[in-house]
């Protein structure tokens, strides 16, 4: 999905210019990539993402970036489920500080994360 207005350069002081529905939900650059949240819940996310020309790096193969984006994604999504926006405070940021994944030859249709967003045992606070 693309939209003329995020095209346009964000201004920091102003209101964000894009609406959530919900916490779970994607953003402008998720939307670009073409993301989808196929489920949510538990700490966990699958979304997909269809692998298109404008997403390949210049041996035809998906970019590492736009893999990057959807394991990123993921966490975040999974992680949301398990932490209600009201116990975010304003100033805070959702970071994912290591990522693991594995995902299917880069040359698939349809990218999926395989594993749940979060790990087992205890994550550092950073």
């Amino acid at each position: 999905m693309h939209n003329p207005d995020w095209e346009k350069p964000m201004d920091p002081d102003a209101p964000l210019p894009f609406d959530f529905n919900g916490w779970v939900e994607l953003a402008p650059f998720e939307q670009t990539l073409g993301m989808k949240i196929e489920s949510s819940g538990d700490g966990k996310a699958t979304l997909t993402m269809p692998f298109t020309v404008k997403l390949a790096q210049g041996k035809g193969l998906l970019h590492g970036g736009a893999i990057t984006a959807l394991a990123d994604t993921a966490a975040a999504m999974g992680i949301k489920t398990l932490l209600p926006y009201s116990q975010l405070p304003i100033q805070d940021f959702l970071i994912i500080p290591s990522l693991h994944s594995l995902l299917p030859h880069p040359n698939s249709k349809v990218l999926r994360p395989l594993h749940p967003a979060l790990p087992r045992g205890p994550a550092p606070l950073i």
